[in-house]
Order: C-alpha cells, then sequence, then structure tokens
C-alpha cells in the first residue's frame, strides 16, 4: 500500500514539473507527452526505446513514433526526470526522480543489470577525484611538504624564539615561551618584561668569578633551561660579534644574519608562517566575494549583470598600489588593514568566471524545474546550481594562493606591506639588495621563496588535472 501511494506521489510530482515547465516555455501540452511519462515512471526496471516503445503500444494501447520517444526522452534527461546508461553496446533509460543513489553490477556473460545500493560504492564513486589527485605523486607529496611545513611554522612564535620553553630558577619552574615573567621573578628590582640573555649571562658571570675564588653573597642562583632549536627572536638584534652587521653564517646563525643583526633563519620561519597565513586569509575572502558577486550577476542577469559589469570594469580600473598607499599613509600598515585592502580587488578575476558558469547554468533546464517546483532563490542558489559552479573555484584556489604570496612579497619589498620589524620576505628580499656584499640574504630569501611557489603550484596542477577526468590516467 505504501509503494503505491508512493508511486502515486512521485508521478504527481513529475507531472507537475513537466506541466510548469511546457507552461513556461509556451510549449504545447500534447497528450504522446504525459502518456511516456506514466509509461517511464510505471517501468520498474531499466529499459531501451523499443521496451517502452512496446509498453506503450501493447499495454498501455497508444502507440508513439521511435523518434517521439526519443525527443521526449532527451526532454526529460534535461529535466532530470530520466536518466540514459550505456551498458555494453546497449542504451537503457531509467527513471531517476526521488530515486535511491545506486550503483550498476553488470554480468559480463548474459548481461543482466543489477543495481547494487551500496553506500560504500557511493562514497568511492565521489572519492574519484582525490584519488586522480593522489595518483599524482609529485603533487599529492608537494601538498604534504606544504601542509606540514605550515603546521610547524604555526610553532614558531614558541619553538623560534630566544625565551626557554622550560626554566627552572632557585627550585622553581617556569614556561618564558608560554607566560610572561617580570624581571623581580628573577630576583631582579623591576616588574618589567624578564630579559632571559641578560639572566644567562648574570649566572655565567656569577659562576666565573666563583671559580676564581670570587664568591658573591648568597652564592649563585641554580639555574637550567631547555631552550628551543633556533633560540633566536626574529626582531631582536644580536651584536656579541665582532664587528658590524650583516654577520656571515655560522654556528651561531645557521643562515647569517640580516643589517640589523636579526638572525635570517629566525625571521624566514616566522615570514613563512605570516605570509601563508596572509595568503590563505586572502584568497578565502576573495574567494568568498568572487562567489557572491559573480554568482549574483549570472544568476539575476538583464540590467542586474549589466549594471553590475560596468561598476566592476571600473572599480579593476584604480591602482591596487595606489590605494594600499594612501589608506596606509592615513590609518597605518597593519595585517588586517592590508588583507582587507588586498580583498576588495582580489575577488575580481573570479567574479567573471562564476559570472559565466551562473550565466550557463541558470538556463538549464533542471534549474527551470526547480523553479515550477516553487524552490525559492536562496535554495536555487545554492543548492541547484553554486555546486555544479564549483569547478573554477576549486581549479583556481592554489594559483590564487601563489598570487597572494607574490602580491605581499612584493609590497613589502616596497616598503608599502607590513610594518616594520615584521618577519617579512619581502623585507629580507630588499635587505639582500640593499647589501650585495653579503649574498646569504638574498639567496636564502630567494630559494625559500621558489621552492614554496614551486610546490605549491605542484598541487595547482595537480587539483586541475584531478577535476578534469581525462587527465586523471596518465599518472602512476
Amino acid at each position: 500500500m505504501k509503494t503505491n501511494e508512493k508511486r502515486d506521489s512521485v508521478r504527481k510530482a513529475v507531472e507537475r514539473i513537466l506541466d510548469g515547465y511546457l507552461a513556461m516555455n509556451n510549449h504545447r501540452k500534447t497528450p504522446e507527452r504525459y502518456a511516456i511519462l506514466r509509461a517511464v515512471y510505471d517501468m520498474d526496471r531499466h529499459f531501451t526505446l523499443d521496451e517502452l516503445g512496446d509498453k506503450l503500444a501493447g499495454e498501455l494501447k497508444f502507440p508513439v513514433s521511435r523518434a517521439t520517444l526519443y525527443n521526449t526522452l532527451n526532454l526529460f534527461m534535461e529535466l532530470r526526470l530520466v536518466i540514459r546508461h550505456r551498458f555494453q553496446g546497449t542504451t537503457k533509460y531509467e527513471a531517476c526522480y526521488a530515486a535511491e543513489n545506486h550503483c550498476h553490477q553488470i554480468c559480463t556473460v548474459c548481461g543482466k543489470v543489477t543495481e547494487v545500493k551500496s553506500p560504500e560504492i557511493a562514497e568511492a564513486i565521489e572519492a574519484m577525484r582525490l584519488k586522480r589527485f593522489r595518483k599524482n605523486k609529485r603533487a599529492f607529496w608537494s601538498l604534504v611538504v606544504l601542509v606540514v611545513a605550515y603546521l610547524l611554522s604555526l610553532t614558531s612564535p614558541w619553538m623560534v624564539n630566544d625565551e626557554p620553553l622550560v626554566l627552572r630558577y632557585e627550585g622553581k619552574t617556569y614556561f618564558p615561551a608560554f607566560v610572561r615573567y617580570s624581571d623581580a621573578d628573577f630576583g631582579g628590582e623591576y616588574q618589567t618584561e624578564a630579559d632571559y640573555g641578560k639572566l644567562f649571562e648574570a649566572v655565567r658571570e656569577c659562576e666565573e668569578d666563583a671559580a676564581e675564588g670570587f664568591t658573591r653573597a648568597g652564592g649563585c642562583p641554580e639555574v637550567w633551561a631547555i631552550m628551543p632549536l633556533i633560540a633566536h627572536d626574529p626582531l631582536k638584534a644580536d651584536l656579541s660579534e665582532d664587528g658590524a652587521p650583516p654577520f656571515a653564517p655560522s654556528a651561531r646563525h645557521w643562515l647569517g644574519t640580516d643589517s640589523n643583526g636579526r638572525d635570517v633563519l629566525a625571521r624566514l620561519i616566522h615570514g613563512f608562517r605570516i605570509c601563508i597565513s596572509f595568503s590563505l586569509l586572502l584568497t578565502v575572502l576573495g574567494t568568498f566575494l568572487g562567489i557572491v558577486i559573480g554568482g549574483i550577476q549570472g544568476y539575476l542577469g538583464k540590467f542586474w549583470d549589466i549594471g553590475m559589469q560596468r561598476m566592476i570594469e571600473i572599480w579593476s580600473s584604480l591602482p591596487m598600489l595606489y590605494v594600499v598607499i594612501l589608506i596606509g599613509s592615513i590609518y597605518g600598515r597593519s595585517f588586517w588593514l592590508l588583507i582587507l585592502i588586498m580583498a576588495a580587488f582580489n575577488w575580481i578575476s573570479l567574479s567573471y568566471y562564476m559570472r559565466a558558469e551562473f550565466l550557463k547554468l541558470r538556463s538549464m533546464t533542471y534549474v527551470q524545474s526547480a523553479k515550477v517546483l516553487g524552490m525559492g532563490h536562496r535554495h536555487i542558489f545554492f543548492k541547484e546550481i553554486l555546486p555544479n559552479a564549483m569547478t573554477p573555484v576549486v581549479t583556481l584556489f592554489p594559483f590564487t594562493l601563489i598570487g597572494g604570496i607574490g602580491s605581499l612579497t612584493s609590497l613589502d619589498f616596497l616598503g608599502f606591506g607590513l610594518q616594520p620589524p615584521t618577519p617579512s620576505w619581502g623585507e629580507l628580499m630588499s635587505q639582500g639588495l640593499n647589501n650585495l656584499y653579503a649574498p646569504w640574504i638574498s639567496v636564502s630569501t630567494v630559494a625559500a621563496l621558489f621552492v614554496t611557489l614551486l610546490l605549491t603550484t605542484f598541487v595547482g596542477e595537480g587539483v586541475r588535472d584531478a577535476m578534469d577526468p581525462k587527465s586523471g590516467d596518465r599518472y602512476v
């Protein structure tokens, strides 16, 4: 009983979709179309064109020509009421409205087709793009390296610093890398932030004096510490060596120092974290704006599309660099302000792609059928069109990320990016240009930038090929 009720409700729904579509497009509501639709949804199996014709001529006493059957089924496929399969050289059709997702198992001997409703198989099919991406070893391992490097860089405020991870002082345990302590906590007189370099130096001098027989009152404090692997603050200068910075690479500074005496390796690691974080946020925000604005243009069309397109053309003609300089000179240069300014321009190129996709997809028959069913604009926009328009977004995401990295580096190089002394690859490249006698600055920075952009390009190529089913089998 429930099966018959469900069948009747499905039949009424598909007839309403067909009725609305024909009325919307001023097509004739011929009895042949409705008879074929009822026959299709009376079939409980896959069927060929001839089998459908036989059913109409036999059971329903409503014979139609083969051309009418073919054209009508093509219309139903556009409305997503019927789906077509090709099994071993045979074309078969299947009613698909309100049908559960399933796979087909085909016997290679007799050709029998069996439906297999397995969530595991369906999930495997949906994950095919991921499998194609993983086949591209170069892209996959590039992504792994980038993700691991970025996650490690997120720990740089604690792991690349001159503050101890754990400090034992006079029987008490401290965690300077995570908690701020004052100088008074370590025997000082002031509440200013503790200088651990001076603390270690004072303990070392006390021990040297004790070794020479000069014992201080109270003796030397007991101190031991666990230091980060790279025990250098990217903002603090080290002027302990003879001469003037920049200092060449040494056991103390593996990649040397910049012109201000700051450790190059520490600034590279912190700069990598800031650069990737900046580019990720910029790309996500720009992608969101591109999807929304481009989608609205394509969905609404007509004068809305024309008006918004003219406004975009005017906006895109503004020189972004001048806007950055102007706003930065008024409000100062900060991480978030720079993201907002650049995001205001970063969405434009993606909006063109989204506009084209929405213009193409909004005229599809299944979108019109959704309107006939009374679905709202929000549902049609996000549920019907957007999922089918996401290919440019996914494909362009890595390359947009590359553009963000390049933009920040260029602005920092010109002196219009992040406020000094923020660690920055562009600022290091500028120092390398101004200190050609210290090649370690420019060489290390250019190498880090080159490797990062190269790996991101490999990931982008892998994503692009994974979205194209024709290119997925080239990798072994």
